[in-house]
């Protein structure tokens, strides 16, 4: 399983990278459509085994749904605050891109960010997280490897799209890593996927919001 489990992961880092570096498509059909198609295909074509319920095997269900929100919203904050230090070491301040806010371009950006989220929390914190937890029973290794992989899958549009330097590259490597680290947590202490796209998302936000 953990060698199958490798092999979809690298293909999909393979796929996501050539993406990223001979497209660019708007970035609301990039987050939404593209990488659903992209990373959900595998929860479909290599299905987990072994389970009572797929979708509780994948983090979706609305057990501790309150708690779950509660603590995500915290997290959230926490990680983009930490998020914005990050900006102001690479980049020397915080511009704040108003996008003409609304209260309707604030939905958007709410949903959005919730879009991706659940995307990219739906494959690492819920399906490669179910795939080796059978095999890998220690949940600081489970941690980690989830963690680290979360990170890597941005490598592409870290070095294709926004072309960072090695220090901003490795800032925001560490950064994501954090994010990912922050995610599988919550995902194991929750036992669902809520309070980790919770934390992605108000992650997004602040990150998109203030460069």
């Amino acid at each position: 399983m953990i060698k199958q489990t490798g092999v979809i992961y690298v293909a999909i880092l393979v796929l996501w990278s050539l993406y990223r570096y001979l497209f660019k498509l708007p970035l609301y059909l990039e987050e939404t459509l593209i990488k659903g198609l992209v990373f959900a295909s595998p929860i479909f074509l290599f299905p987990i085994k072994g389970v009572k319920s797929k979708l509780v095997s994948l983090g979706i269900t609305t057990k501790t749904f309150f708690r779950s929100v509660y603590f995500g919203i915290m997290a959230g904050m926490i990680l983009g605050f930490a998020g914005q230090i990050g900006n102001i070491i690479r980049h020397g301040q915080i511009t704040f891109n108003s996008y003409g806010l609304s209260p309707a371009n604030i939905g958007y950006f709410l949903i959005f960010s919730l879009i991706t989220a659940f995307w990219e929390q739906l494959l690492f914190a819920g399906y490669f997280l179910a795939k080796i937890k059978p095999v890998i029973k220690d949940e600081v290794s489970q941690t980690l490897i989830i963690g680290s992989a979360f990170a890597l899958i941005h490598l592409p549009a870290l070095l294709f799209v926004q072309h960072l330097d090695p220090a901003q590259l490795l800032l925001s490597f560490f950064l994501l890593l954090s994010l990912g680290v922050s995610c599988v947590i919550l995902r194991l202490r929750f036992n669902n996927l809520i309070a980790p796209i919770m934390v992605h998302a108000l992650w997004g936000i602040t990150i998109y919001l203030f460069r």
